[in-house]
């Protein structure tokens, strides 16, 4: 299957001259922030063809070695064997490994803090020679152990020799995942957060002055979020759409200083032959080039040799996705296999327990930029334009629940979808208010914790709204209830003032809309009645 319809293949190819005429859907989460590193991978990837390995290597120096690791975001952590380390390299550090569930592979070594070096990046402004360095623990690998599974679990990519030890020699694994496992003292315990990820952990990320995320595209890897590698450059090959985003939910994990904290996968769903399945964890893995697929009332082993898929990514209901006939060996989003697969121990992505789980593999970058914001908590994609006709499709959006800590001043054009309780709290000094001036829709509700937050369009999504004392909320109309805490403040502004406001919403009587009010605007304090707060 090249294609899920018509007018979605349409708006692939016509995508860059579209968007080149219309004003960008963008945040300006990121415009404090202008240092970044550009670093391409070690060699060349077929991106854009069918059959694309899980090859993205990139060149790392450790104790003066130059070494070429594959980057997986299935996993977190450097892992090296000592045989590519020279003979000084320290050898003391605290016992542990990582563990690669879909393989049951265990690394075993022992993880010594040390300089990283990433000799071919670039400075992302001005394109000189400007190596990044990060200081972190990286696992040097001694042994390494076919894990037998448990009783009554399967490893999807069993590895051959289940219960087997034997020495390690040529690992370079470079782990740039979250919510992953990594140093923990049983393979399925993910017990630590983002200290060994070394994407998020340069030393100008650690400093403060360089944003801790990444973006992957066709021509390398971005490290650092900046307002300028974060927009759209209108160009097929390298981008041809604004972001569409997803807010994740903490794990809850033990943080580091001066690591970022770590997130809950983002969420998706999967249709399988025209049949819908429920919401559940949609991991984009770079460290295989299958799909492994878990669905109520399906195998947990096994392979799906025919049929159509239909993957909606960033939980936003169809607004981002792709699709592809299992048996199309020729279209570039196809994987090497579908595997059926059980479901992983341990946490549930975004605190969803549906049974239902998706792990894209690699080439689903053969239609995405693939962007994470460990510092925020976001995920984000991108179409990149870089195979015709494929049937990728994306609507700019952010995808909300869970809390929102955002800085003052923030302002969006961006759509948002509220998909459960989403919380927002206003950071700074209360100046300047957080202004959407884009729909929000969704059936999850907002909670204003603190500081000022505008609704700049009219407001569609049917949850509850919540003011909590000393927070404003400003907005025009609302299609759920509104409840205002003693303390809050809600001033109503009917007419909307928006950016990216849709044309013909009407809410009818919704509230704040009563045909009688004032087209003046209205302050509500000191008011705890649930309803319009009028």
């Amino acid at each position: 299957m090249r294609r899920l319809s018509a007018s979605v293949f349409a708006f692939v190819v016509s995508a860059p001259s579209a968007i080149a005429q219309a004003a960008p859907l963008t945040w300006n989460l990121y415009d404090a922030y202008t240092q970044s590193f550009t670093v391409p991978y070690a060699a060349p990837v077929p991106f854009g063809s069918a059959g694309m390995p899980a090859e993205l290597r990139m060149n790392a120096t450790i104790g003066g070695n130059t070494i070429s690791f594959q980057l997986d975001t299935g996993s977190r952590g450097i892992a090296v064997s000592r045989d590519l380390l020279p003979p000084n390299f320290p050898t003391k550090g605290k016992p542990g490994h990582i563990f690669y569930w879909s393989s049951g592979n265990r690394l075993n070594g022992r993880w010594i803090e040390t300089q990283v070096t990433f000799p071919d990046a670039v400075d992302g402004q001005t394109g000189a020679g400007a190596p990044a360095q990060a200081t972190l623990p990286i696992l040097v690998v001694e042994t390494e152990t076919c894990v037998a599974a448990p009783a009554g679990e399967i490893f999807p990519n069993h590895c051959a020799n289940p219960g087997v030890t034997k020495p390690a020699t040529g690992v370079t694994m470079m782990g740039i995942g979250f919510d992953r496992t990594g140093h923990g003292d049983t393979p399925n315990n993910d017990r630590w957060n983002q200290q060994f990820n070394p994407f998020l952990n340069l030393d100008a990320m650690r400093s403060g002055s360089m944003r801790a995320g990444y973006i992957l595209t066709p021509q390398g890897v971005q490290l650092g979020l900046t307002a300028a590698n974060t927009a759209n450059a209108g160009k097929a090959g390298v981008s041809v759409s604004d972001f569409a985003f997803q807010k994740l939910i903490p794990t809850g994990l033990k943080q580091v200083p001066g690591s970022p904290p770590d997130w809950q996968a983002p969420t998706g769903s999967v249709t399988l032959n025209g049949a819908a399945y429920p919401v559940g964890q949609a991991v984009l893995d770079t460290g295989i080039d299958d799909m492994l697929l878990s669905l109520p009332a399906h195998p947990a082993s096994g392979n799906l040799t025919a049929g159509t898929l239909a993957v909606s990514l960033l939980d936003l209901n169809g607004a981002v996705g792709y699709g592809f006939s299992v048996s199309d060996a020729q279209d570039p989003l196809t994987p090497a296999s579908v595997t059926w697969s059980p479901l992983q121990p341990g946490r549930w992505s975004e605190n969803r327990m549906s049974g239902a789980f998706v792990n894209t593999g690699v080439r689903v970058l053969n239609a995405f930029n693939f962007l994470y914001d460990g510092a925020g908590g976001y995920v984000g994609l991108q179409l990149n334009g870089v195979a015709a006709g494929v049937s990728a499709y994306l609507s700019p959006l952010i995808s909300a629940q869970g809390r929102l800590q955002i800085s003052n001043g923030f302002n969006t054009n961006l759509p948002v979808v509220l998909q459960g309780k989403t919380e927002i709290s206003v950071s700074g000094k209360p100046s300047e208010p957080v202004v959407f001036n884009g729909p929000v829709s969704g059936t999850g509700g907002l909670i204003v914790k603190k500081g000022r937050v505008m609704l700049a369009c009219d407001a569609s999504y049917t949850g509850v709204t919540v003011v909590n004392s000393g927070a404003v909320l400003m907005y025009s109309r609302l299609a759920g209830k509104l409840k205002k805490m003693p303390g809050g403040v809600v001033i109503r502004e009917p007419n909307p003032s928006g950016t990216n406001c849709p044309a013909g919403v009407n809410l009818g009587a919704a509230h704040g809309s009563d045909p009688g009010d004032s087209p003046a605007k209205e302050r509500h304090a000191m008011d705890t009645s649930s309803g319009s707060g009028s």
